[in-house]
């Protein structure tokens, strides 16, 4: 190190400008990428990139030295640790309040309790979407009714969490479409005998009318002032027997028709990731966009249901603006073929002939867990060709417009632990055919939709 002050002082100058190089790149990079995305810690790692390829740059350049670039990083590395510190540490909290058919409910109160107890309230939008910003870090409880969820974040590595929630209490569509007719048996009565009787002694003396100056002529006749009367007793009063109910055991209830535990209509975005099933955020391991989450339908698990599709109506596209549009059975654009990897526990699903066709899956209360069931192939000739279907929980299967060739409905099996059905698509790069079977993904850029009607029979 030079002792010459000049010597010194232009040192000192160089030593500036390479700080202010490097901190400049990367915190200006940091700026305009974390805008963009929202993502603070992927910012940040686009930011450093950038300012080690700038520090080789400028030493490889011989504008300064390793020295001065060692301090200049000296000088970032407080920097990012001053923004962990310092950073707000808040978080935005969004999702979509569900009724428990899987319609979104709209203008329903949404309630947030942050870490330290405060209240935060909300409604939800026409989609049932709602958004609370600006929420500490930490513990959080959000709440619709009795229905509520917990989450928990730190830091500044999650900036937007999104809760989807069930409410139990609202049902927008569903109604039942037959009730099972109950004949019970009647119940029989006994009458009670009576338990005395009694006779009333005939009373003594004379009774003198007096309403004898105050009656017609033609009973004046018969009656008047000093008549006595002596009324003779003719008959022994008994009350009129009681009764009394002796109900006999009713018969077991016989139904005498088809019970329909759910009939609803749901609308199946072209958006919708089937492998978004029991989720908080639709997948996106292929990138593209994860799209939205599949519609979903409740019910109580019972052996012996089935699903049974009333109607399809509507039309969909697995890239808007380049492919055409099919109906719920799918259709040969994008490739026309399908092949969609397994994730998540749910299983894969192939097709040899078709692409954006409907899609179905059945969940219990737990949820999928890998391994996923064996993946289904289908063909054109073979995907509606069984009148019955019975697929596996966690395993996708094919729905379409839920009739055979023959417009035969058919009738899909619910497994006896399934407690959810999710409809959907099965969507990935170039659906999977361009090279690799694929990973979900791939969805922002669908359009259209189905309006799909169904009922859920025992």
């Amino acid at each position: 190190m030079s002792t010459n002050p000049d010597d010194q002082k232009t040192e000192l100058t160089d030593m500036v400008k390479a700080v202010g190089a490097v901190l400049g790149v990367a915190l200006a990079l940091f700026t305009i990428v974390n805008s963009s995305i929202a993502q603070p810690i992927t910012s940040l790692v686009v930011a450093l990139i950038a300012a080690v390829l700038v520090s080789a740059w400028l030493v490889f350049s011989r504008w300064f030295s390793i020295t001065q670039v060692i301090t200049a990083w000296l000088a970032l590395a407080v920097v990012v640790l001053a923004g962990f510190v310092i950073w707000p540490r808040t978080m935005t909290v969004e999702g979509v309040i569900y009724d428990t058919v899987g319609n979104p409910v709209r203008d329903e109160q949404v309630i947030l309790f942050d870490r330290s107890g405060r209240r935060y309230e909300t409604k939800t939008e026409a989609e049932g979407y709602y958004q609370f910003i600006d929420v500490p870090s930490g513990k959080y409880r959000v709440q619709v009714r009795t229905s509520q969820v917990e989450g928990e974040t730190e830091g500044i590595l999650v900036r937007v969490v999104q809760q989807k929630l069930t409410v139990p209490e609202i049902t927008l569509t569903a109604s039942p479409t037959s009730v099972a007719a109950v004949t019970p048996n009647t119940p029989t009565a006994t009458p009670i005998p009576p338990t005395n009787t009694f006779t009333p002694e005939p009373p003594t003396g004379t009774f003198t009318s007096t309403l004898a100056s105050t009656l017609p002529p033609m009973l004046t006749d018969t009656l008047s002032p000093t008549d006595t009367v002596t009324p003779t007793p003719t008959s022994t009063n008994s009350p009129t027997p009681l009764p009394t109910n002796t109900p006999t055991p009713l018969a077991p209830p016989t139904a005498t028709s088809t019970t329909t535990s759910i009939a609803t209509s749901v609308r199946v975005d072209a958006r919708m990731n089937i492998y978004g099933a029991d989720k908080l955020i639709p997948p996106d391991p292929a990138g593209g966009g994860g799209g939205k989450l599949p519609a979903e339908i409740s019910f109580p698990a019972q052996p012996g249901q089935k699903l049974i599709i009333s109607s399809v109506e509507g039309t969909v596209s697995g890239y808007s603006d380049g492919c055409g549009y099919n109906g719920a059975d799918g259709g040969p654009f994008c490739t026309g073929k399908t092949h969609i990897k397994d994730y998540g526990g749910i299983s894969g699903i192939v097709h040899g002939d078709k692409t954006m066709f409907l899609v179905g899956v059945f969940l219990d209360d737990t949820g999928p867990t890998d391994p996923a069931p064996k993946t289904l192939g289908y063909t054109e000739e073979t995907d509606d060709l069984e009148e019955v279907v019975s697929p596996l929980l966690n395993q996708v299967f094919f729905i379409g417009d839920g009739q055979t060739p023959s417009k035969t409905v058919q009738r899909f099996e619910i497994p006896p632990d399934a407690t959810r059905l999710c409809l959907g698509f099965a969507e990935t790069n170039d659906f999977g055919y361009s090279g690799n079977p694929g990973l979900p993904g791939y969805y922002d850029d669908n359009g259209g939709g189905l309006t799909v009607s169904l009922e859920i029979r025992r």
